[in-house]
């Protein structure tokens, strides 16, 4: 296995994203707004896109899906820069649904453990979604884990990874095992909590107008006014 330096593949990436990074202060207004501790220099998501598509050094096609998984890895552990750790989960994001790649998995479960906005969890949650499709038995019990801690970001991936953001096939896990990780965190006061409940209930009315009702009627007093007109959204008139 290739082995990448940190300071070489940072090296190599921070300074095409600076190319392509606005005035400072837009980037600092970006990190304020998400309240994180990360620098931000505030890429547009298509140029940064752009450029995972353009490939780097690391992600040449003799570099095999372990090389290139290793030095994303080593990447997103290691910076401060919170465009950078946007590059591996642009890389992944449509690769996943198409095929998990061996080990993506295991070597992104910690990744959880470095997000601090809730546009990387989001992201992160993304790809931890077509990981779930593809291996609940493997995935799904650490799901409940994070959902039994009172950590923000464990708790949000936890719930938004239930999903495959929005649109047709969205919904894909059973709704016996999607409500109890619902009913678990129902009572947290969080917006980000409960507009991640009010999501996830949405998309699941689509093929599941019965159970959410039913949901959305039993927690009506704690779930909040978004999350309860997310959730409502897709059900037809009661």
């Amino acid at each position: 296995m290739q082995r990448h330096s940190f300071d070489s593949l940072q090296d190599e990436v921070l300074p095409l994203l600076e190319a392509l990074a606005p005035p400072p202060e837009v980037g600092e207004r970006i990190r304020i707004d998400r309240g994180s501790d990360l620098r931000h220099l505030g890429v547009r998501t298509p140029a940064r896109r752009k450029l995972v598509a353009n490939g780097f050094s690391f992600t040449r096609s003799d570099d095999d899906d372990a090389d290139v998984l290793a030095a994303w890895n080593t990447l997103w552990q290691s910076t401060d820069v919170a465009d950078v750790m946007f590059l591996p989960l642009d890389y992944y994001r449509s690769r996943v649904a198409v095929s998990v790649p061996p080990g993506l998995w295991d070597a992104t479960l910690g990744w959880i453990d470095r997000i601090d906005n809730w546009a990387h969890a989001d992201d992160l949650a993304r790809i931890y979604s077509w990981m779930l499709a593809a291996d609940p038995d493997g995935v799904y019990p650490t799901l409940q884990t994070w959902n039994e801690r009172t950590d923000l970001w464990h708790r949000r991936i936890s719930i938004v990874s239930l999903v495959h953001y929005s649109g047709k096939n969205a919904f894909f896990m059973p709704i016996d095992s999607v409500l109890p990780l619902l009913e678990d965190t129902v009572h947290d006061s969080r917006p980000l909590i409960q507009k991640a409940i009010g999501w996830v209930l949405r998309e699941a009315s689509v093929d599941h107008p019965d159970a959410v009702a039913t949901f959305i009627e039993e927690h009506r007093e704690v779930l909040s006014g978004p999350a309860r007109r997310r959730a409502e959204s897709k059900l037809g008139p009661t």
